[in-house]
C-alpha cells in the first residue's frame, strides 16, 4: 500500500492507498463506530461533468442492488471538491491475481466463482442494470470463499 494519505475522509479513519488510477484514489480505511474496515472510492478532478455524474450513478446503482453476490454499498459524499463512496471492504484477492498466480484453476472452483458471479449479473439484471465491465479484476474473492461482483462504474439501467 502507497503511504501517502490523508488521516481521515469524513469519518473515516484511513488506514492507506490500496490503489491509484484514472478515475480516483481507491483507500483502506475504519468505520469509527462500527470498527470494521471499509474502501473509500475518492473520485479524482472536478466535482462536476461527466465524471461526476458517472460516479454519482455507480451509487444510485449499488444502493439498489441488495446481494450477497455484489460489493455492498455504505454511504455516498461529497466532501470539499472530492466525491466519495464508502463500499465493503472485500479482505481478499481479485480473480485475476489468482489466475496470474495459479495457472489453471480447479474446476470445482472455476464453477463456483462462475456460479456466484451470475448470481450477481442475475441480481443486476431484474434491476434492468447492465454491468458491461466484466473481467477477472471486477470479481473479488474473500479470504472465507465469498464471491463479490464490483466496479459498476460505467453499468447502464
Amino acid at each position: 500500500m502507497n503511504e501517502n494519505f490523508p488521516p481521515a475522509i469524513g469519518k473515516y479513519k484511513i488506514m492507506g492507498v490500496i490503489a491509484q488510477g484514472g478515475m480516483g484514489v481507491v483507500y483502506k480505511a475504519i468505520h469509527p463506530s462500527l470498527k470494521r474496515g471499509v474502501v473509500i472510492k475518492q473520485m479524482k478532478g472536478s466535482n462536476k461533468g461527466q465524471n461526476a455524474e458517472r460516479f454519482e450513478k455507480e451509487a444510485k446503482i449499488l444502493l439498489d442492488l441488495n446481494s450477497p453476490y455484489i460489493v455492498h454499498l455504505f454511504d455516498y459524499f461529497r466532501e470539499g471538491n472530492y466525491r466519495f463512496m464508502v463500499e465493503e471492504l472485500v479482505d481478499g484477492f481479485s480473480l485475476d491475481n489468482l489466475i496470474n498466480r495459479q495457472y489453471s484453476l480447479p474446476v470445482p472452483l472455476a464453477m463456483l466463482i462462475t456460479s456466484d458471479a451470475c448470481n450477481a449479473l442475475k441480481t443486476a439484471h431484474n434491476k434492468n442494470i447492465i454491468h458491461r465491465d466484466i473481467k477477472p479484476g471486477n470479481i473479488l474473492i474473500s479470504k472465507t470463499g465469498q464471491v463479490k461482483l464490483a466496479d459498476f462504474g460505467i453499468a447502464t439501467e
